[in-house]
């Protein structure tokens, strides 16, 4: 369990704590095919919908909708992202990010299939502690030998919204939406990446009335280095944009490059001075790693592929976007085989505050 206690303890709220560690088990049971013990993650009347593979009823029938269906592998990595809980009243909604290599090794050579996906989960609190009560999940993308689920799973047609019927709305199924008022107070630091991670919601599923909630009124973009997708010039590069409109038809034209976007971010460091705050976070792609491969020495790695320096600014108690800064980068990070999830500001490493960009 690499990490654990320090999200444990990072994370403020009994139930966010809880919540966590439920969801960072489960992700762990599922990597390890060993999910043979469902009542201690699900409700006796958990219901789950699953983009691949359907809707099921009963402990066991979710377990069965969750499980790898492919053939043993040599390698199984599962990494949660951009992770929220929101509680109150004894139920709670949890959102968080997943990808995922799973791969076969021959030789000197890695034969991957990576994929990604949105977990939302509605937790209950039950005699026994917290346990999931309706599960969603969404394959958001996939690469590579899709040949190992291709007979078991309905993955992504490329020529339809979501590339599959979706199974969270973004309207109705966030958790800003199922608990807008959180019983759990919440650090600023914690609140700022929420911020953040409240943006990828709604713009990964289209959601853009939950984007611009997140914006000052005076934000920017600075996207100068962003190169955008153009058939027709495909070096055309994007500029700079102002304002809550500006900014919400940027993220909009994003998504007629592909069915799901999936907009994963780390938390690397965070310098707060007042009702001012400055963000660093990575993006991480394990699906866009340019002219590299997989293999051997990269294949335990975080995929970073771009850093955002963002600065937020605290507005009646709530922190907003007011400036985001793209820096494009392909870094891979070496990581613990057995990590689940990693974040800088909380797992140690760099203080990226301190470097010059």
């Amino acid at each position: 369990m690499t990490h654990l206690k320090k999200y444990i303890d990072f994370y403020s709220g009994d139930n966010r704590k809880e919540i966590f560690k439920q969801f960072y088990c489960l992700m762990t049971a599922l990597r390890n095919n060993d999910l043979n013990n469902p009542e201690a993650f699900f409700t006796s009347d958990c219901i789950a919908d699953i983009s691949m593979t359907g809707h099921f009823e009963s402990v066991q029938e979710v377990s069965k909708g969750l499980q790898w269906p492919g053939p043993i592998m040599d390698i199984q990595r599962i990494t949660i992202w951009n992770f929220v809980a929101r509680s109150h009243n004894g139920i709670a909604q949890q959102s968080a990010y997943v990808q995922c290599i799973y791969a076969k090794k021959e030789s000197q050579f890695i034969h991957p299939f990576v994929f990604g996906g949105h977990f939302v989960n509605t937790f209950k609190k039950t005699d026994n502690g917290w346990k999931i009560s309706n599960l969603k999940f969404d394959l958001m993308y996939e690469s590579g030998n899709n040949s190992f689920v291709k007979d078991h799973w309905n993955l992504i047609d490329y020529g339809i919204f979501y590339g599959h019927k979706p199974m969270i709305n973004a309207e109705i199924d966030s958790p800003w939406h199922v608990i807008p008022h959180d019983e759990e107070e919440q650090t600023d630091v914690e609140k700022i990446f929420e911020t953040e991670f409240k943006l990828n919601f709604g713009m990964d599923g289209g959601n853009f009335e939950m984007t611009a909630s997140t914006f000052t009124e005076d934000v920017q973009f600075k996207m100068s280095a962003h190169k955008n997708i153009n058939k027709y010039n495909p070096t055309q590069t994007d500029g700079d944009y102002f304002g809550i409109a500006e900014c919400n038809n940027f993220l909009k034209s994003k998504h007629h490059k592909e069915p799901r976007l999936q907009h994963t971010d780390t938390m690397g460091d965070i310098v707060i001075d007042g009702n001012e705050a400055t963000a660093y976070m990575f993006r991480s792609e394990f699906n866009r790693i340019a002219n590299q491969i997989y293999k051997p020495s990269n294949i335990y790695t975080n995929v970073n592929t771009v850093l955002h320096i963002n600065k937020f600014r605290k507005i009646d108690d709530e922190w907003k976007l007011s400036e985001f800064t793209y820096h494009p980068v392909l870094d891979f990070v070496e990581v613990p085989r057995e990590l689940l999830c990693y974040d800088d500001l909380i797992c140690g490493g760099k203080k990226w505050s301190t470097i010059k960009i």
